[in-house]
């Protein structure tokens, strides 16, 4: 006697402007894999989909025409007793970190250059909140307004802030950032010298 079984194909693929892989356990499919993904599987089986991303990008969910079996949070697929094609999108984002800045005491600005949209002034007293992109270099530059010098920084992530300068540079940033920068009048004292001697 010559048993048959039916096989269905699963078929991943992998979007998004990050990097990750996901596997049944056994097989993986990887960012850089020719897309889709495709494993054959015997009907009956039930076949469970892990995404996983890599350092620097965040899994972002799932899509695709049998997305219903799956869940973002757990960032997984359930295919129990399989009995047709599957076919699902897995999409990984770039991770993004907020540098947040709040200006303290006087009138100045803080900006990041070229870098971003990042603009603190006087008219911002409130925190001012820039997200930056896994391994971005972020310099930001406190410039103190007329009538006004710059301090120092303050906060949590002082260890790339240099007074002197004015500056905090986060080489290929990481992490969330917030720093503080203080600025104070400065008023000028005249003095005239007058007589005859």
């Amino acid at each position: 006697t010559a048993t048959f079984i039916a096989v269905w194909d699963v078929e991943v693929t992998i979007d998004g402007t990050g990097e990750g892989e996901v596997s049944d356990g056994t097989a993986i499919c990887y960012t850089s894999d020719t897309q889709p993904c495709t494993e054959s599987y015997d009907e009956g089986d039930t076949i469970t989909l892990t995404a996983t991303a890599t350092l620097g990008s965040t899994f972002a969910g799932w899509t695709g025409t049998d997305s219903a079996d799956c869940d973002d949070e757990s960032a997984t697929c359930t295919f129990a007793t399989i009995d047709a094609v599957k076919a699902v999108i897995a999409t990984f984002d770039i991770a993004t970190f907020d540098v947040v800045v709040t200006i303290d005491g006087g009138d100045g600005d803080v900006t990041d250059g070229d870098e971003g949209a990042l603009a603190c002034d006087e008219a911002n007293l409130a925190a001012c909140t820039e997200s930056y992109n896994y391994g971005d270099t972020v310099t930001l530059t406190a410039v103190p307004a007329d009538g006004f010098r710059f301090v120092e920084w303050s906060g949590d992530d002082l260890l790339e802030c240099d007074d002197e300068s004015a500056t905090c540079t986060f080489d290929s940033i990481d992490a969330a950032k917030a720093v503080t920068a203080t600025f104070i009048a400065v008023w000028d004292v005249e003095v005239t010298i007058d007589g005859t001697g």
